[in-house]
């Protein structure tokens, strides 16, 4: 699967209007090369793209007329069809250095304050455990092991592996 670019062609009301002009332009978008010798180019006969797309051969000469008359498709001279994908009218403006700079500035606050706020509950957590007897702390792992959250102490645990096995070797240390 490959992905391509494809002109909105609803700006051009008899083309977008036209079924088969909107089916042989999709097919042939999908169907043109990509590569730097073949692209968005389409070797294909008038007989193959009516029995590929479905219609017939006096609407597919119509709506190729139509497409080439709205500047998407252009015959080259080896009789292949060069389709038209891409339409830049006027460059993109870049974008300004301040607002990068500035992007990047308040990146570095939010991870400093996000770096103190792990350290004020990290901090919590160990006054929370200095201040939890060994039957609590021995009752507060055995709720982790059962999957629950409870509060001990103003603090919350998440009951996860590296939790618990952290909260382990504090009981198991604990007098």
């Amino acid at each position: 699967m490959r992905y391509t670019t494809i002109i909105d062609i609803r700006e051009n009301r008899a083309i977008y209007r036209n079924q088969n002009a909107r089916l042989i332009y999709l097919h042939m978008v999908l169907a043109s090369g990509y590569h730097d010798t073949d692209r968005d180019i389409v070797d294909i006969s008038l007989r193959a793209l009516a029995e590929q797309t479905g219609i017939t051969l006096s609407a597919t000469r119509h709506a190729l007329t139509q497409l080439e008359s709205a500047g998407l498709l252009e015959r080259t001279s080896d009789r292949k069809y060069h389709v038209k994908k891409w339409i830049l009218d006027e460059p993109p403006t870049p974008r300004p250095r301040k607002a990068q700079a500035a992007t990047v500035k308040s990146e570095g606050q939010i991870g400093k304050r996000w770096e103190s706020e792990i350290e004020d509950y990290r901090q919590k957590v160990l006054g929370a455990i200095r201040a939890s007897s060994r039957d609590e702390l021995t009752e507060w792992l055995q709720e982790l092991e059962e999957g629950r959250r409870k509060n001990h102490h103003g603090v919350y645990i998440s009951p996860n592996t590296a939790n618990i096995e952290w909260l382990r070797k504090i009981v198991a240390t604990a007098q």
